[in-house]
């Protein structure tokens, strides 16, 4: 399986290039460029994977879309009008947005080597927990509004704010619901501010369902109502919710757990930047993942969030190794391995495989 092969590969390549001085981030992506390479080329190269590769193979060839338009996210609408005129394949389209992403998402990686984690266990973790490098394939536009969100937080966290206002403004020309993360920025500083200890933020995990569910709510209608009018549907909307429904929210429920047991303990400590701002947000966000059981359109948001998932498992894998209980470490990859590998061999929706290599591109 492509995926399979670039995941294995990439988490051995970046092992063996672990030993580079952290503090050069170019001589870094330069190095693992053999894994971004190939991290980009199978969303660049793919055919029909996902709901909306033919929608935009013909918004491409027609030039023009009311609904990109109307939205105001002139990256993709200027996109589209250029490779239009110019006549290319539309194809080119998907191999851009795939360079872009490979690039935002490497980058990151990069500054949080720098910051102080293994580059990696972060890319296992990513790639096996939070989907969004699947995800990309589908929602094109939203998955590179998603990839700016650490950037953003980064950003106002280190009270680089006029650098921040620009990435916010870069989001909403990728999707216009980029907003509600601009929306939320200052709900993040200052919980992280208020509730600083391991135990506060254990409390905000666990009454963020509660709080989601009752006071969000509430904010997300009226967007649907008023600002997301697509989106509206979602309201009236009646979801079966089945066991496979309910067993994919909570199947990390078990990790979450033994993060917060292994965290509250050590009284929060890791030696990495942004970490605890991290969990934060993961602890506030988590809820949206849930609470879609019931109201589909938190679904969508939380995938703005769905990166902080990394972090308490990175957490939990640090502090196994730390303890030296490897046969832990082990289990926790293989749990989170576990899911990923049944999508892929099963073929589950954007985690099937077809490149246009055969197609004739």
């Amino acid at each position: 399986m492509p995926y399979l092969f670039l995941l294995f590969y990439s988490v051995f390549y970046l092992y063996l290039v672990e030993s580079i001085n952290s503090k050069k981030r170019f001589s870094w992506l330069v190095a693992v460029a053999p894994v971004g390479v190939l991290y980009f080329s199978i969303p660049a190269l793919q055919y029909g994977i996902g709901t909306d590769y033919f929608s935009y193979i013909n918004i491409v060839e027609l030039g023009y879309s009311p609904g990109i338009e109307k939205s105001g996210e002139f990256f993709f609408l200027y996109l589209i009008k250029i490779l239009n005129h110019l006549d290319v394949n539309p194809q080119l389209f998907f191999v851009i947005t795939a360079f872009l992403q490979a690039s935002l998402i490497f980058y990151l990686f990069s500054i949080l080597r720098s910051s102080g984690y293994l580059s990696y266990v972060l890319f296992f973790i990513f790639f096996t927990v939070t989907g969004i490098y699947h995800n990309q394939m589908n929602g094109v536009r939203q998955s590179l509004a998603i990839l700016l969100v650490p950037f953003v937080l980064i950003l106002f966290y280190d009270r680089k704010y006029v650098k921040g206002v620009v990435v916010l403004f870069l989001g909403l020309m990728f999707h216009k619901s980029f907003f509600i993360v601009g929306a939320v920025i200052p709900v993040f500083l200052c919980a992280n501010k208020l509730f600083r200890k391991a135990g506060s933020k254990l409390f905000l995990f666990i009454a963020s369902p509660l709080i989601v569910y009752f006071l969000f709510k509430f904010a997300f209608e009226y967007l649907l109502i008023n600002v997301f009018d697509q989106y509206a549907h979602y309201l009236d909307s009646n979801i079966e919710v089945g066991w496979i429904n309910i067993a994919t929210k909570v199947y990390y429920t078990p990790i979450f757990l033994l993060f917060w047991l292994y965290y509250v303990r050590d009284g929060g400590f890791l030696a990495a930047k942004y970490f605890n701002f991290f969990i934060t947000v993961f602890s506030i966000t988590h809820a949206l993942y849930l609470t879609d059981l019931v109201f589909p359109f938190y679904g969508r948001v939380f995938q703005y969030f769905v990166f902080f998932y990394i972090f308490p498992v990175y957490f939990l894998v640090f502090r196994l190794a730390k303890l030296k209980d490897f046969f832990s470490v082990f289990l926790v990859f293989l749990y989170c391995l576990a899911p990923y590998c049944f999508k892929v061999i099963f073929s589950v929706a954007e985690y099937k495989f077809d490149t246009i290599l055969f197609k004739g591109f």
